[in-house]
């Protein structure tokens, strides 16, 4: 699953929404929540019609079947010409008021078609806790099929809702705060667009709304990417320490060549003229290296030390002359 996610040409959003569209909702109140998010996003209701447009062609089986949970069959013509489409020959939300099995399911979530787009916090307040979070993850999962998005975790870490309406976005992150899931709205062009860029909040979202399999492949792909920065940066760190090494060694071994070509290394001491040989020779060791190499072999605090002396001895022969 990890290889088709990350070499073929189906994207991780993709994969996630093929997984979705297999769970139709089994209870009247989860098929409700999601019908509202079709309706948010794409609904049109006039003379006494509901049309649903501009769909993809990945979902629209999925929500011709959610909407076959409320009229029949017959009544739900797609058309793929253009702009995918699904026109039913009812107002659907009238339907739900007037029908006994939808009547009270419906009156939970608006009191006339108006209100079907205009969810506020008042209207949580009808819902119990555990309802209103089962809800919202349903909210979320059709949500998701019509306009979610997320990047592959390989390469980056980042979801978004693109809302054509300002109160669409308003209110999609209103409910997933209910879920304690956190985003920002931005405006791109004619879009609203909520999104969260934490590796954390996708792994919970993909719990919320039942997306197992994707679940555990993102969770795979964060780990294969943090392992491969954790090496980049052991890489990185070595790379740096080797240069510093490097960089220093050189500069002793230049002073060294000073005192040699100025007075010579016979004027050092003799625990020091020894060290100092040890670095004019192999600039490119560490102390701890050079430490080894000694006779007899010294520590690496032991080097610094000598090493820091011959600095000063350099230092007070310049400022005598």
């Amino acid at each position: 699953m990890k290889e088709e996610l990350t070499d073929s040409n189906i994207s991780f959003s993709k994969n996630v929404k093929v997984e979705l569209a297999h769970s139709i909702p089994a209870d009247l109140t989860s098929a409700v929540w999601e019908l509202m998010a079709l309706h948010m996003s794409c609904g049109h209701i006039a003379n006494n019609r509901t049309c649903y447009k501009h769909l993809s062609s990945d979902n629209m089986i999925y929500f011709k079947q959610l909407l076959e949970v409320f009229v029949p069959s017959e009544q739900i013509l797609m058309s793929g010409s253009g702009s995918h489409t699904i026109e039913m020959a009812v107002n659907i939300l009238a339907q739900l008021q007037s029908e006994d099995k939808f009547r009270r399911v419906s009156a939970l979530f608006f009191d006339d078609e108006a209100r079907m787009n205009q969810i506020s916090k008042n209207d949580m307040k009808r819902f119990d806790q555990h309802t209103l979070e089962k809800g919202v993850r349903c909210f979320m999962k059709a949500q998701f099929l019509l306009c979610g998005s997320m990047s592959n975790p390989l390469h980056a870490y980042h979801f978004s809702f693109s809302c054509k309406q300002e109160n669409a976005a308003e209110i999609t992150r209103m409910l997933l705060a209910e879920i304690d899931l956190s985003c920002k709205i931005i405006r791109k062009d004619e879009l609203f667009i909520v999104y969260n860029k934490e590796s954390q909040f996708i792994s919970d979202f993909l719990i919320n709304i039942g997306a197992h399999r994707a679940l555990l492949d993102f969770e795979s792909l964060r780990v294969e990417k943090e392992l491969r920065n954790n090496v980049n940066r052991v890489v990185n760190c070595d790379s740096a320490n080797t240069q510093r090494i490097a960089n220093t060694g050189a500069r002793q071994a230049a002073l060294i060549n000073i005192i040699e070509k100025s007075i010579g290394l016979q004027s050092l001491p003799e625990d020091l003229h020894e060290v100092a040989l040890l670095r004019k020779d192999n600039p490119d060791l560490s102390l701890k290296e050079l430490g080894e190499i000694a006779q007899p072999p010294l520590g690496k605090s032991g080097v610094y030390r000598r090493l820091r002396k011959i600095e000063k001895f350099l230092k007070s022969q310049i400022e005598d002359d």
